[in-house]
């Protein structure tokens, strides 16, 4: 009996857990993303507020680059929760095809079932890389807009502590 098909078939299915992973990983990351955002934005606010004081008031410059740091985050965080919310989606078998693996295709040979099952592996396999493609890029954004926003926020201490020295 020839073994291709059990190779073809082992691989698609190998492929089809590493997609699997790779998805969790971004998922993972997403999720640390939209944390770490607004953990940030408190820390900063509350570092100012310790080191200037309840009554200093913020400068205009200040509130102008706080807001835009506040913006980056918010945007990096709705990136996260749609890398999350998107890779919850992708095709897989529909009931269709798996009643016909129960039914017609019951009594085919075994390299026509390894064939049928790893055709299904793969139409999964290929939406599921197409998302998680999708997902990487999206997370790169959020990463670029994070440190777009820890830049804003280091410039508002800057501009704070200068603001603070010129009075």
């Amino acid at each position: 009996m020839s073994t291709q098909g059990q190779t073809y078939y082992e691989y698609v299915l190998a492929e089809l857990a590493r997609e699997h992973e790779r998805r969790s990983s971004a998922q993972s990351r997403a999720s640390s993303l939209g944390s770490f955002g607004s953990g940030a934005v408190a820390l900063a606010t509350a570092a100012l507020t310790l080191s200037l004081g309840n009554d200093y008031r913020v400068s205009a410059w200040g509130s102008a680059l706080l807001a835009l740091a506040l913006g980056a985050f918010l945007a990096s965080t709705v990136m996260a929760v749609h890398v999350f919310a998107v890779g919850q989606r992708y095709e897989v078998s529909n009931e269709w095809t798996l009643r016909e693996l129960l039914t017609s295709h019951w009594t085919d040979s075994e390299p026509a079932a390894r064939n049928h099952v790893a055709s299904a592996a793969v139409s999964t396999l290929i939406a599921l890389r197409s998302g998680n493609n999708g997902g990487a890029d999206r997370l790169a954004v959020a990463g670029y807009l994070q440190a777009g926003g820890l830049g804003l926020l280091t410039a508002v201490v800057v501009v704070e502590y200068a603001h603070m020295l010129s009075q």
